[in-house]
C-alpha cells in the first residue's frame, strides 16, 4: 500500500521543489520532456493526472521526486493500493506517454503500466 503524498491535480501550476532530475538536465533549465518543471513535462504530468483520475476516480499523484527512477505518476485505489503507474522522467517512457496522449490512447497506457 503506498502512502498518499506528493502532487495533486489541485497542486497544479507547481514550483520547483529543490527534489532534482532523476537523468540530469541536458542544458542550464529543464527544457526536454521528461525534465522535471520543464513547460512540456508539466503539461503532460497534469494531462497523466486527470486521465488518471478520470479513469480510477480521482485517487491519483505524483510522487517519488528525488528518488533514483525520479518521479511517477501513480493510480491509486481506495485502499491505496498502485493500480496504474507511469515514469514521468523515463525519457522513453516519457515519449511513449505523449505518443498516447496524442493518439488518445492513454486509457489503455494506463491500464497496460502494471500489466506487464
Amino acid at each position: 500500500m503506498t502512502e498518499p503524498r506528493g502532487y495533486r491535480l489541485a497542486d497544479f501550476p507547481r514550483a520547483d521543489d529543490g527534489l532534482g532530475w532523476a537523468m540530469g538536465l541536458d542544458g542550464l533549465a529543464p527544457e526536454a520532456l521528461w525534465e522535471r518543471f520543464s513547460p512540456a513535462y508539466e503539461a503532460q504530468a497534469q494531462a497523466v493526472l486527470a486521465a488518471m483520475e478520470r479513469l480510477y476516480g480521482g485517487q491519483a499523484l505524483l510522487d517519488w521526486a528525488g528518488e533514483e527512477d525520479g518521479e511517477a505518476a501513480l493510480a491509486l485505489d481506495a485502499d491505496g493500493y498502485i493500480v496504474a503507474l507511469l515514469h514521468l522522467e523515463d525519457p522513453a517512457e516519457a515519449e511513449v506517454i505523449a505518443m498516447a496522449l496524442k493518439a488518445g490512447t492513454m486509457d489503455e497506457l494506463l491500464r497496460q503500466s502494471l500489466a506487464g
